[in-house]
């Protein structure tokens, strides 16, 4: 998640002329501005997460592009007995 966050600060900063929104400062903003972001941050990323995964089983994306991500995971999720 640290890594989502860097590039999307680099790529406003590049885009808006190295001008961008972010705040290091709490007393900007107070803590119910910084939980409220955390919540919808999180609460974005995993209902974009859902959708591009559920639109990815479309027929067409998923035999062209999602059939390998499941043939992986089912080698990585295989159980084997120790004795």
């Amino acid at each position: 998640m640290p890594c989502v966050a860097i590039s999307g600060f680099l790529t406003c900063w590049i885009k808006n002329g190295n001008y961008n929104t972010m705040y290091f400062r709490l007393d900007e903003y107070g803590y119910p501005y910084l939980l409220f972001s955390i919540v919808a941050l999180f609460l974005w990323l995993e209902a974009t997460a859902y959708y591009i995964h559920t639109m990815l089983h479309i027929p067409f994306f998923y035999k062209t592009l999602h059939k390998h991500h499941h043939r992986y995971l089912n080698q990585q999720l295989e159980v084997h007995e120790i004795n």
